[in-house]
C-alpha cells in the first residue's frame, strides 16, 4: 500500500499509534490527520469510519450551548477533578472509494459524563435533575471543530471510565438527518494514576469495571465493523499542557451508512427532567467554585488495557 506524505492512512493496530509517543499520537488522534485519502476498499472502520456505541440510559437533551461545561448553571459550582480540554473535529466521509473525507460543518455535537464521583447530572434517581453539570453542546464550525472543557471522568460499577458523545446533522426544515453516538475511553494506567493523585476521586472503594471487562468498549460497532473491542478506536490520547490534561479526536462519520447511527434516535435516554439511574455511584457533593484539580499526568509512549 502506498501513500503520499500527508494523506490519511488507516492504522489496523491501536497500539502501534499509541506507541509512536505523544507528539506522533497526537497527530493522528483517533486515527486521523486533518487531510488526505484513505487508503481501503470496505466500509466500516477499515475505511476509517469512527465506531458508534450506545448512548446509554443517561442521555438528557435540550443542554446548554457552552465550551466549558464543568459548570452546573443552577448554582455555579464547578465539577472537581483534573480538568480536560476536550478537541473534536467531525469530517464526513464519503460512501464510496477512495473515501475521502472533508470537515462537516453546523453539527450539533453533545458531550456527557459522570463527575469524579460517577455521579450523572439529570438523573432522576439520583436527585440531579435539577442540575447539568459535565452537560453541553457546540456547533462545528467551518472546519468540523467543536472544543470543549471538562473533567477526567470518574466511575460507577460495571463501567470503565468514558465520556459520552452524539453528532447529529439536520436538513433544511431542522429536522435531524443523521444522529450516531459512541464513546470515548482512557487509557487504564493512566486513568489509575489521575485517581491516586486527585482527592475529588476518592472512593471508599476501588473501580471494579477496566476496558478488558468493559461491555461496551470490548463489544462491536453500531455496525459491525468492527465486530469486537471497538473501544480500541476510542482511546483518547491525552498530553499535558501544563495545567490541564488535552485530547484531540477525530470523528469521521458515513452520513449514508443508517446501521452505524444511534439506533433509538436518542430514546433510550432521558429528557430535561432526567435521565436514568446510575448503578454504584458516588455523591453529587464536593463541588467548586472555581475549576479544581491537580495538574494531569503527561500521556505515556505505550498502551496498557488493564
Amino acid at each position: 500500500m502506498s501513500h503520499q506524505e500527508g494523506d490519511i492512512v488507516y492504522s489496523p493496530n491501536r497500539r502501534e499509534v499509541l506507541i509512536k509517543g505523544i507528539a506522533g499520537a497526537m497527530a493522528v488522534s483517533g486515527f486521523w490527520s486533518h487531510t488526505g485519502t484513505v487508503y481501503a476498499a470496505v466500509p466500516g472502520v477499515t475505511h476509517g469510519e469512527t465506531p458508534g456505541l450506545t448512548e446509554g440510559p443517561y442521555w438528557v437533551d435540550g443542554q446548554p450551548q457552552r465550551i466549558d461545561v464543568r459548570s452546573d448553571t443552577l448554582t455555579g459550582l464547578y465539577a472537581l477533578g483534573v480538568p480536560l480540554v476536550l478537541y473534536l473535529r467531525v469530517y464526513q466521509l464519503s460512501d464510496t472509494a477512495p473515501y475521502t473525507i472533508t470537515p462537516l460543518p453546523k453539527a450539533r455535537v453533545d458531550i456527557w459524563a459522570c463527575n469524579a464521583q460517577g455521579v450523572y447530572s439529570g438523573v432522576s434517581a439520583q436527585n440531579t435533575t435539577s442540575s447539568n453539570f459535565l452537560r453541553g453542546y457546540q456547533i462545528s464550525d467551518a472546519n468540523g471543530v467543536a472544543n470543549f472543557r471538562t473533567i477526567y471522568p470518574g466511575w460507577y460499577s460495571g463501567r470503565t471510565p468514558h465520556i459520552h458523545m452524539r453528532v447529529r446533522t439536520f436538513n433544511s426544515s431542522g429536522t435531524t438527518a443523521y444522529n450516531w453516538t459512541s464513546q470515548l475511553f482512557f487509557d487504564d494506567t493512566i486513568t489509575d494514576t489521575v485517581y491516586a493523585s486527585n482527592s475529588a476521586y476518592t472512593r471508599a472503594r476501588s473501580r471494579d469495571t477496566y476496558n478488558a471487562n468493559d461491555n461496551i468498549y470490548m463489544g462491536p460497532s453500531e455496525n459491525g465493523s468492527p465486530t469486537t473491542e471497538a473501544g480500541d478506536y476510542m482511546l483518547l490520547t491525552l498530553a499535558d499542557n501544563g495545567d490541564s490534561a488535552v485530547g484531540h479526536f477525530n470523528i469521521v462519520l458515513d452520513l449514508l451508512d443508517s446501521e452505524n447511527a444511534d439506533p433509538t434516535n436518542g430514546s433510550s435516554g432521558g429528557t430535561t427532567t432526567g435521565g436514568g439511574a446510575t448503578t454504584g455511584g458516588g455523591t453529587t457533593t464536593g463541588g467548586g467554585t472555581r475549576p479544581g484539580g491537580s495538574k494531569p499526568i503527561k500521556k505515556r509512549s505505550s498502551s496498557s488495557r488493564g
